[in-house]
């Protein structure tokens, strides 16, 4: 990439150099919910481990875990957690918070951009556990992220079993999450049936799972979900990820590139935008949520 000379013989950024700029926002945005493993992971200092769903015992079994690196080296959690230097001093009777990933939340890279070294010199350690939750979907927010994507939240969809995430965060991991969620609200979702540690494919075929849950914290966007697509009365309905897989599913869905636009550039327009959105947008519907926290404005700047 060349650059011009400038005053005094400073350089100048080419036009090159910001269209690779450009272009690298560009696959962020429509990269969304990016890419994560087909199983379950340890997320440890930027790396994802994976081991098999039902291997899930609870975060008190890290240590027991079998590991598969990208290498595709096999180790046991505590040899993982020893060579990243995170092992002394971790305690897994520590208080740790499930919280549905429904969207990039279970993408390592989207955990690396919100759990940046400078932030945590001392590492990171994320569980994130492929799960099926029943009798919901995840939808399109009525939110063009300051990243420009089309974000996702939950909605209750009575027949659908759709194939989530859940990552299990330490004190300081669930706060600085809090932070990364503008526009959201910290929700805890009871009565409900989560199969943890286990596929789609699994939970079709009645395979074992790790484990159920009732109780979970989960992050909604604050106007609830978009309402723009003429579902099968005739009526305004919310609109699947496609990129999301499910069984039973009910809704209509799209791809990241069905719903985006460009909004990388221009702040006043993605805040028009947004206000368009939400004007299409209905509540969140399942009568069992307890808003806890209000995270941010509408049109927050999302850390990550």
């Amino acid at each position: 990439m060349s650059a011009q000379a400038g005053p005094a013989g400073l350089p100048l950024v080419s036009r090159a150099s910001h269209s690779d700029v450009d272009a690298t926002r560009l696959v962020r945005a429509k990269g969304y919910p990016y890419r994560r493993p087909s199983s379950s992971f340890l997320y440890v200092d930027g790396t994802a481990h994976t081991f098999r769903d039902n291997t899930w015992r609870g975060p008190h079994g890290l240590e027991a875990l079998q590991l598969t690196a990208p290498s595709g080296a096999i180790a046991s959690g505590a040899a993982v957690l020893a060579g990243a230097g995170v092992a002394e001093g971790w305690a897994p009777t520590q208080q740790w918070t499930p919280v549905l990933a429904i969207g990039s939340n279970a993408g390592p890279g989207q955990l690396a951009r919100k759990y940046p070294p400078d932030l945590f010199p001392h590492g990171v350690v994320v569980p994130v556990v492929r799960s099926v939750l029943t009798g919901f979907d995840v939808v399109y927010a009525p939110l063009i992220t300051s990243y420009g994507s089309c974000s996702a939240t939950l909605e209750a969809a009575p027949g659908t079993d759709v194939e989530l995430f859940v990552t299990f965060l330490t004190p300081a991991l669930l706060q600085r999450m809090h932070e990364t969620e503008g526009a959201y609200l910290l929700c805890r979702l009871s009565s409900i049936c989560l199969h943890l540690g286990t596929s789609l494919e699994s939970h079709r075929d009645s395979a074992p799972c790790a484990g159920r849950m009732t109780t979970v914290y989960q992050y909604n966007h604050q106007a609830g979900c978009l309402h723009v697509l003429l579902g099968p009365q005739g009526a305004a309905s919310p609109v699947a990820l496609q990129e999301i897989r499910a069984l039973g599913r009910r809704l209509p869905a799209l791809p990241q590139m069905g719903m985006q636009r460009a909004n990388l550039n221009d702040e006043a327009a993605r805040k028009a935008r947004v206000d368009a959105l939400i004007a299409r947008a209905k509540p969140f519907s399942y009568a069992r949520s307890e808003v806890l926290q209000a995270l941010g404005s509408l049109y927050a700047h999302n850390v990550a």
